[in-house]
Formats: structure tokens, C-alpha cells, sequence
């Protein structure tokens, strides 16, 4: 598979979540953010998610590792030999790191979301077109606090067939384009930094967990992935705005609406009482499928 870069673009700080009444009720109560596993989107979403095909081995990553050398030293107009030789500490190196990068897969935590909140198969999906949907702002240091990744979903059928020499080779030599005053003695020593591996894990992580077969492409969606599957209680720091479909609506009719649920009142004092900042707006489509979005002042509830 091709590498993926790192998305930190402003854009995709806001993002939208969409949830059923009972969760979003759940998520206020709360005030919880849940990164999940992998294995735990099998229940209800990709049966694929988190699984791949590892084919790097000791042979295929000393051969990438040369071949990156080689091209570096080409540019260069200088000889090409083979840096790096084979050796029983360099079998067992490449096998360890194979175990560990897997192992950061199985143990990473994702937090789906969307680009957008006016997403009908979403809603439908998701919310059973009854539910609600948050829209989150996420602060560039909260997200660095937490050492989270944010990146945007590519879609592909591709063999889901995960290469990290490959990766280790294309940021070789985009180490070597970068400094070519760095003998490739420099280039090799820089490759064992943690700066440099720490990189070379996030791209993995990316290549893994953010890349989906075709047919989820409609979700259009923002990843933030978590070192580890964790919660954090912080709904209150980026919680900006609630959205709700609510047919024909104005004030009256979402109060009769609140009036015949017990949900909707129990999120509409959640709402007022614990996130008097947070907008809430009333959805609805009219005969010529135009979206029509309303601010609603949600106040202490009474019948």
C-alpha cells in the first residue's frame, strides 16, 4: 500500500459524531471520549479493521534499505555498494520490530468521526435517524498532550498488504533529498533515532488503521488514533454544538417533541445543565431537499 501522511490540517480538528438518543444521553451523563480497539469495530462495523498482511522480513527490509541507499547514492554521482550486510543481530532486530509494530496495531485506540453533520446515510446509519450528532473541536495542545494522530480516511480495494521496508525506504530517501550534505554514514545513524522511528511507526499506524475498503467511503471520515484503546472525560473541552432532525420544526414543535420523550428530556437538561456553552440546532429538509438548520435557546425544561 502507498504511504499515508499525516493530516494535521485546522479542518480536521472540527469533526462531527454522529450518535443514537441513548448513547449521545450516555456520552452527556458521562462526559466520556472512547477510543476504541481494532477487534471492537468487528461487532457492528469492518470486519476488516485493524487486519493486514505483514510481509516484511530480514531480507526484504536489508534489500529495501540498499536500494534506498543506492538511489541516494546515484543522486549523488557516487558509487553504489551495499551498505548494510546481513547479520544474525540484524535478523533478530528486524523480527523483534515486527512484533512490536503489530503489537502497537492490536493495542491502538481510534475515535471515528465525519467532515460533515448533514450526512443522511449517517444518519441512518448511525442514528437511526432518530439521534443526534456532536459537533467536536478538538485544541492542536490537547491533541499534542495526548500524543494523538489525525488523519483523514482513505478508501481503497487494494490487497490489504502492509510493507514497513517500504515505508522505512520512501522516508530514507526522502532523508537523503532533505540533507545532502549528510554522508550516507549520517543518513544510516539518523535512521536508528527515536525522532526517525517514531515517524516510521506513525506512518505504519496510518497505513493500518486509516485506509477502508470502497464501500464505507460515503462516511467521509476523520480518524484521531490514541497510542492505546483508553477514555478520557473530556467531552466538556470540545463539545461545541448538538444536532438534532426535528420535522417542520420551530420552537413549539420541538417542544412537543421533547414532551413525548423522555430521552429528549433527559438530554435537554444534560445539555442545560452541564454544557450551558454548547449550541444546539434544529435540523430539517424541505420539498426541494434544501437544508434548513435553526439555533434553538434550550432553557430550564418545563411541561
Amino acid at each position: 500500500m502507498k504511504g499515508k501522511t499525516v493530516n494535521t490540517m485546522n479542518n480536521l480538528l472540527i469533526n462531527y459524531k454522529y450518535r443514537t438518543r441513548e448513547a449521545a444521553l450516555l456520552d452527556l451523563l458521562e462526559g466520556n471520549v472512547f477510543f476504541a480497539k481494532p477487534s471492537q469495530f468487528h461487532i457492528n462495523n469492518d470486519k476488516l479493521e485493524g487486519e493486514f498482511v505483514m510481509e516484511t522480513n530480514a531480507s526484504t527490509f536489508l534489500s529495501a534499505v540498499n536500494e534506498a541507499l543506492n538511489i541516494i547514492k546515484i543522486k549523488r554521482g557516487e558509487s553504489t555498494t551495499n551498505s548494510i550486510k546481513p547479520s544474525p543481530t540484524f535478523i533478530e532486530m528486524v523480527t523483534m520490530e515486527n512484533k512490536n509494530f503489530i503489537k502497537q496495531i492490536k493495542e491502538l485506540g481510534i475515535f471515528s468521526a465525519s467532515t460533515t453533520y448533514d450526512n443522511q446515510a449517517m444518519w441512518s446509519h448511525y442514528c437511526k435517524s432518530e439521534g443526534m450528532c456532536f459537533e467536536l473541536e478538538w485544541d492542536q495542545k490537547l491533541v499534542e498532550e495526548l500524543h494523538l494522530i489525525i488523519s483523514k480516511v482513505e478508501y481503497s480495494n487494494k490487497p490489504r498488504v502492509i510493507n514497513r521496508d517500504i515505508i522505512f525506504k520512501n522516508m530514507l530517501i526522502e532523508l537523503g533529498n532533505k540533507h545532502p550534505e549528510w554522508s550516507i554514514n549520517k543518513i544510516c545513524n539518523f535512521s536508528l533515532s527515536t525522532e526517525f522511528r517514531k515517524k516510521w511507526m506513525q506512518e505504519f499506524i496510518l497505513n493500518c488503521s486509516c485506509i477502508k475498503r470502497v464501500c464505507w467511503e460515503y462516511e467521509d471520515e476523520i480518524r484521531l488514533l490514541s497510542p492505546k484503546s483508553q477514555t478520557f472525560n473530556m467531552l466538556k473541552n470540545i463539545l461545541k454544538s448538538v444536532y438534532m432532525f426535528i420535522p417542520q420544526f420551530n420552537n413549539p414543535n420541538f417542544q412537543e417533541e421533547i414532551n413525548k420523550s423522555r430521552l429528549l428530556r433527559m438530554i435537554w437538561v444534560q445539555l442545560v445543565d452541564k454544557y450551558p456553552d454548547v449550541k444546539f440546532y434544529g435540523l430539517s429538509y424541505d420539498k426541494s431537499g434544501k437544508l434548513n438548520k435553526e439555533e434553538i435557546v434550550l432553557r430550564k425544561y418545563t411541561k
